[in-house]
């Protein structure tokens, strides 16, 4: 019983000393009042008894709680015109509140475009397009750092660029000077291929006891060899034209009254530059394979059409079927390949590579033919009329 009297009279304590803390507060919303069952005990507002019902209706809160078993009841309200206070607090300290947070956030972007976006964006207009020089720093620590990394990297790449360029040159001057090797290899090879036909003709006169012939077709012979090697530059139409009529005098002389050459000549033909040395081993390959020797007429002449130069070569001869004419065409098509070289025809496979590392792939030789009615021979450049 004794116990339960000391647990009463604490919490009788905690509660009084609750009530002092809100009387000396003083708050000026809040009413307090201490009550038994008919009269208020003590109140913060000096309110009486019969004034309960009025402040209930009136308050904006309120609680009444019983003290334990003391029999005393704590009753606590708000006033209305709390709000109206708390109201001219928000009146106040919501625009202030919106200040400072424009006012961070104005900071925050300042900082943000001086120290991120001012200095990427700079970087990028500066790399935009070629990049012929370093780039610029930032006035930024850290982006600084990140530009000389940029910077560092760009002198990498243009010193290895610049040393595969220089690579690709000597390549190129390499590939020029192999292509000029072959070329002058190719015509040397036209040029035996024409001298070891010739001799056997001039022996073949000899042997008939024809010295005097033999002795012209040597001089004839002498001429061509001098024409043939006197350089790599070409030659006009005309002079190509002339060199034929000396080989086909020699022709004439080894087969008389059996073949024939027509020469369509026009008034460009001196201004028309081919390779030197392209047309007598066509005209070679057309006596003895189109014409197997036998008599006939081998016709040239050219059309200047779609910017282009074709000399046609055309003879009245065997021709050649269908199988031996595809056969040929694809040699001609890839003229450098060793699995396709086709040794029949080794002057026109020369004249190929020929045309085509001195002028590219789509310039060169066609070739229509039909088993006994002859074959024509079409050699296409560019107009060279428009270069020289």
């Amino acid at each position: 019983m004794k116990a339960q009297k000391t647990v009463l009279f604490r919490r009788f304590l905690g509660v009084a000393a609750v009530f002092a803390v809100c009387l000396s507060a003083a708050v000026d919303y809040l009413g307090v009042a201490l009550m038994d069952q008919d009269r208020v005990i003590s109140s913060n507002r000096g309110i009486r008894m019969e004034d309960i019902p009025a402040i209930k209706e009136a308050a904006v809160f309120y609680r009444e709680r019983e003290i334990g078993i003391t029999g005393l009841r704590l009753f606590v309200f708000c006033e209305s015109g709390l709000f109206s206070t708390l109201s001219g607090y928000f009146r106040i300290a919501l625009p202030v509140t919106f200040l400072l947070f424009f006012l961070i956030m104005e900071f925050f972007f300042h900082y943000l475009n001086r120290h991120m976006i001012r200095p990427i964006s700079g970087v990028i207009a500066e790399s935009a397009g070629e990049i012929t020089k370093p780039l610029s720093h930032t006035g930024d620590d850290y982006f600084d750092s990140l530009v000389d990394h940029v910077n560092a990297m760009l002198n990498r790449i243009e010193s290895r660029e610049k040393a595969l360029y220089e690579a690709k040159q000597r390549e190129n001057a390499a590939e020029l000077e192999k292509e000029r090797i072959q070329t002058w290899l190719l015509k040397k090879q036209i040029s035996a291929h024409f001298t070891v036909n010739t001799l056997n003709s001039i022996r073949a006169l000899i042997r008939r006891g024809d010295r005097e012939d033999a002795s012209r077709i040597s001089d004839d012979l002498a001429a061509l060899l001098r024409y043939a090697n006197a350089g790599e530059e070409n030659i006009s139409l005309l002079e190509e034209f002339h060199i034929l009529r000396q080989y086909m005098e020699i022709m004439e002389m080894r087969f008389p009254d059996r073949i024939s050459l027509q020469i369509e000549e026009e008034d460009t033909d001196a201004e028309l530059f081919i390779p030197r040395m392209l047309l007598q081993p066509i005209v070679e390959n057309s006596i003895f394979h189109g014409l197997e020797g036998g008599s006939g007429i081998i016709r040239i002449f050219t059309e200047l059409r779609e910017g282009k130069l074709f000399i046609l070569i055309t003879d009245n001869g065997k021709g050649m079927g269908e199988k031996e004419l595809e056969s040929l065409r694809l040699s001609l098509e890839e003229p450098f390949s060793k699995e396709k070289e086709d040794t029949r025809h080794i002057a026109l496979l020369n004249i190929q590579k020929r045309i085509r590392l001195a002028y590219g792939g789509e310039y060169g030789i066609a070739i229509r033919a039909r088993e006994g009615e002859g074959t024509t021979v079409r050699l296409s450049f560019p107009d060279s009329a428009n270069y020289l």
